[in-house]
């Protein structure tokens, strides 16, 4: 796929929220036991002799990929990120004790969905931010 760059001088600042399912719904999902455990929506069962709640159906697969233009043949599956911080891209602003990060590259998933399970952070260190935006959306 060919990337698009943007010019990013009339850039903006993003607020951060915290990554929930509820934020992140219309572009995929979250998986997340804590969040979806007190989700009294969600199909949950008993599991493992009373010791552990099975929670059913915790992220949808959508592949589109039958209308891409590439004629990739859709499949379902999963594929897993181990990410590292950038730091060479987070600054500290020392008047307000904020974080601020330079995003360099977008990426666009106009055919499929995107699940996201957050694998655990030291909290006394600078976490993993999702920028998301529907199609149109910062211009």
């Amino acid at each position: 796929m060919v990337l698009k760059t943007f010019d990013v001088n009339d850039s903006f600042p993003i607020k951060v929220q915290p990554l929930t399912p509820e934020s992140f719904a219309k572009f995929g999902d979250i998986i997340s036991a804590k969040h979806q455990i007190q989700d009294s929506s969600n199909n949950s069962s008993s599991a493992n002799y009373g010791t552990a709640i099975k929670i059913h159906k915790v992220s949808r697969i959508t592949n589109n990929f039958n209308n891409a233009p590439s004629n990739i043949k859709p499949t379902a599956n999963f594929n897993i990120f181990r990410c590292s911080p950038p730091n060479h891209l987070i600054t500290r602003d020392h008047h307000n004790s904020s974080l601020n990060y330079l995003s360099k590259v977008l990426e666009r998933h106009p055919y499929s969905s995107q699940t996201f399970l957050p694998m655990g952070v030291d909290k006394s260190k600078d976490a993993y931010v999702v920028i998301c935006a529907q199609e149109g959306e910062g211009k």
